[in-house]
C-alpha cells in the first residue's frame, strides 16, 4: 500500500526534518509536491545549461547500461557535482536515521457505500404510476411516500382479504356453536344418555331381583308354595268327595222312600222322578269327586317330587339371570349409542376447528400480503414508501408508466442512499500486518477535501492474502453524516495498530528522497570525498536501489533493505542528479 501511494503520487509531504539549510519557498513547494508534480515542475525549469556546466559525471550509452541491480546494489559510476553546481542546484542531503516506526500504518483507501445504506425501491405488484412526488437529489425520510400507483393486483388482494376475513368470522361462529353443542349435548346425545340411564337402572333392578331369588332358593322359602297348594287341593278334593258320597246316600234314601210312597199311592210320579234325578246327580258328583281326589293325589305326588329336587328354585334363578343378562346387553347397547352420538358431535367440532384454523390462516396471509404490498387502498391505489431515510439518487419512473417485476418495464423505480457512514477499504501488505486487528482506531484524510479529518475503527480483515496483490483487505467504517466522502473516492488512512511492535527500530528516510525506476525504488546516496558534502568541495552521488516498508507519519518511510544508518541521501535536487547520472534513463 505504501508502494501504491508512491506510484499514485497523490500525497503531499512536509519538508524533511534535519535539512542542511532552509530552502526557499519555491523549492519547499517542489519538495512537498508529489513525485509526479516534481517532474512537471522540474520539466518547466530550464537546467540544461546548468547540468552541462556543473555536472562532471559521465552518462553511459544505452548499450553500456547494465541490468537493474538488486536492492542494496549501486551503479558503478557516481555523479560528481562541483561546489558551485551543488549550490546552484540547491542539493540537500540528510542522513538515514534509525527510528521506531511506531504503531501507525498510513496507506491509501477507497471509499464505498455500505450495502445496507442504499436501497433500490422496486414494485411489489404490477401497475401504472399515478403520481411521483420526489426528484433526484431530494432528501426523504423513512416511510415517506415517493409515488402512487394503480394496481389491479392490489385491488384483488384487498377483495381477497375481505372475503377471507368474512370466511374466518363464519368459521369462528360455527366453531362456537359446535363447542356449545359438545359441552351441552345434542338431542341425539340427550336421548342416548337417557336410554343409558334407564338401562343402567334396569340392570341394577334385575341384579337385585336375582340376588333375592338366590337367597330364597337357598333358604327354601320361595319354592314351598306349589307343594302347599297341591296339598290344599288334595285335602279339598277329599273333602268334596266325602260330601258327595254323603249327599249320594241321602239322595238314594230319599229315592227309596219316595218309591215306597209311590208304590202305596201316596207320592206322585213326578216326585219319584225328581228323587231319581237327584240320586243320579249325587252319584255323578261322587264319581267326579273320586276322580278329583285321584288327580289331586297325583299332583301332590308330583309336587312332592319337584320340591325334593329343587326344580322350581332352579327355574326361578334361571329366569332371573336371563333378565339380568338382558339388562346388561341393553346397557352396553345404550353406552355404544351414546358414544356414537358424542363421536358425531366431536367429529363436527373437529371439522369446525379445522375449518376455522384454515380460514384464520387464509385471513392472516391476506392481511400479511396487504402489509407486504404496502397497505393498498380498496380501489387498488398503492403508495410507494421510502424504506430508509436518505437521498434519492436515481428515479426511473414518471406518471403514466407501467411497472412490474418482469423486466420488460421499469422495475427499479428509485434508489435511495443514506450516507450516514461509509466503508474505506485498504490493502495491508504482509510486512505491515503486525498488530492490525478489528477495533483499531483509524484517521482518514483526503487531498480533495482540504481540512477534512474523519475517524473510525477497523471492522473487518479478510482471512487470507489476495493472490494477486499479496495483501489483506482492511475495512474501516467511518461516520459521514454530511455525505462528504463519495463512492469510489481515494483517501489516506492512518491505522493506529494497538498491538503493533513498538520496540523494533528501523532505518527511515524522508519520502522525498525516494524515486522510481519502473517498478523499483532507489535513493541517491552521497559518496564521501574529502570533506563530505563540504562547502566548495565537489560532491559525489550514487544511485542505490532499496526495498521499502511502511510509511511513518506524513513524511518518512521505512527502508527495509539497501541502506545503512548514517548514509546521507539526497532530499532536494535528486531529480537533476538522476537526469545526468548513470542509469538515469
Amino acid at each position: 500500500m505504501i508502494n501504491s501511494d508512491l506510484q499514485r503520487q497523490n500525497d503531499e509531504f512536509a519538508p524533511p526534518n534535519g535539512a542542511e539549510s532552509s530552502p526557499s519557498r519555491e523549492t519547499s513547494d517542489i519538495a512537498r509536491a508529489p513525485m509526479g508534480r516534481q517532474l512537471g515542475i522540474a520539466g518547466a525549469i530550464s537546467v540544461a545549461a546548468v547540468l552541462t556546466i556543473f555536472v562532471l559525471g559521465r552518462r553511459p550509452a544505452a548499450s553500456d547500461a547494465p541490468p537493474p541491480p538488486a536492492a542494496g546494489d549501486a551503479t558503478t559510476d557516481a555523479v560528481t557535482v562541483t561546489a558551485q553546481g551543488k549550490q546552484e542546484l540547491q542539493i540537500r542531503t540528510e542522513p538515514a536515521r534509525v527510528a521506531s516506526p511506531g504503531t501507525t500504518l498510513t496507506t491509501t483507501g477507497i471509499v464505498s457505500l455500505p450495502a445496507d445504506r442504499q436501497t433500490v425501491v422496486s414494485p411489489r405488484l404490477s401497475g401504472r404510476i399515478r403520481q411521483v412526488f420526489v426528484r433526484v437529489g431530494d432528501h426523504v425520510k423513512a416511510g415517506q411516500v415517493l409515488a402512487t400507483m394503480d394496481s389491479v393486483d392490489a385491488a384483488n388482494a384487498q377483495t381477497t382479504a375481505v372475503e377471507n376475513a368474512d370466511k374466518y368470522r363464519l368459521a369462528q361462529s360455527e366453531l362456537d356453536r359446535q363447542e356449545n353443542l359438545y359441552r351441552l349435548g345434542t338431542p341425539e346425545v340427550t336421548t342416548a344418555q337417557a336410554a343409558l340411564d334407564q338401562a343402567k337402572e334396569n340392570e341394577r333392578f334385575t341384579k337385585a331381583a336375582l340376588t333375592k331369588i338366590r337367597e330364597q332358593a337357598r333358604i327354601g322359602g320361595f319354592t314351598q308354595q306349589p307343594l302347599a297348594e297341591a296339598q290344599s287341593a288334595a285335602v279339598q278334593a277329599q273333602s268334596d268327595f266325602t260330601n258327595a258320597k254323603t249327599t249320594e246316600s241321602a239322595a238314594r234314601r230319599e229315592h227309596d222312600r219316595t218309591q215306597r210312597l209311590f208304590d202305596i199311592g201316596i207320592a206322585a210320579k213326578r216326585d219319584l222322578d225328581a228323587a231319581a234325578d237327584t240320586s243320579a246327580q249325587a252319584s255323578e258328583s261322587v264319581a267326579a269327586g273320586e276322580k278329583k281326589v285321584a288327580l289331586t293325589a297325583q299332583t301332590l305326588a308330583r309336587e312332592g317330587r319337584a320340591f325334593g329336587s329343587n326344580l322350581y328354585a332352579a327355574q326361578q334363578i334361571q329366569t332371573s339371570e336371563a333378565a339380568y343378562n338382558q339388562a346388561g346387553l341393553q346397557r352396553i347397547a345404550a353406552e355404544k349409542a351414546l358414544q356414537q352420538a358424542r363421536a358425531a358431535v366431536r367429529r363436527s367440532l373437529q371439522q369446525a376447528e379445522s375449518a376455522t384454523f384454515g380460514a384464520k390462516a387464509d385471513a392472516a396471509n391476506s392481511a400479511n400480503s396487504l402489509i407486504l404490498y404496502g397497505h393498498p387502498r380498496p380501489d387498488g391505489a398503492l403508495d410507494i414508501h421510502a424504506p430508509i431515510s436518505g437521498t434519492v439518487t436515481q428515479r426511473s419512473v414518471n406518471p403514466g408508466q407501467t411497472v412490474d417485476n418482469s423486466g420488460q418495464t421499469p422495475w427499479q423505480m428509485f434508489t435511495v442512499v443514506n450516507p450516514g457512514k461509509v466503508w474505506v477499504d485498504a490493502d495491508a501488505f504482509e510486512h505491515d500486518l503486525s498488530g492490525i486487528k478489528t477495533g483499531d482506531r483509524v484517521r482518514v484524510t483526503s487531498d480533495s477535501l482540504r481540512g477534512y479529518v474523519g475517524t473510525g475503527k477497523v471492522t473487518y480483515l479478510t482471512p487470507g492474502l489476495d493472490p494477486k496483490t499479496h495483501a489483506v483487505k482492511v475495512r474501516t467504517e467511518i461516520p459521514d453524516s454530511g455525505g462528504l466522502l463519495k463512492d469510489g473516492m481515494y483517501v489516506t488512512i492512518a491505522i493506529e495498530r494497538a498491538g503493533g511492535d513498538r520496540t523494533a527500530d528501523r532505518v527511515v528516510v524522508p519520502i522525498v528522497a525516494v524515486q522510481n525506476d519502473g517498478d523499483r525504488h532507489f535513493v541517491l546516496v552521497a559518496v564521501a570525498n574529502g570533506s563530505v558534502d563540504g562547502g566548495g568541495v565537489a560532491g559525489k552521488y550514487r544511485k542505490r536501489y532499496v526495498r521499502l516498508g511502511s510509511q511513518v507519519g506524513d513524511d518518512r518511510i521505512v527502508v527495509q533493505d539497501g541502506l545503512k544508518p548514517g548514509e546521507r541521501v539526497v532530499t532536494q535536487g535528486a531529480l537533476f542528479l538522476n537526469a545526468s547520472g548513470p542509469g538515469g534513463d
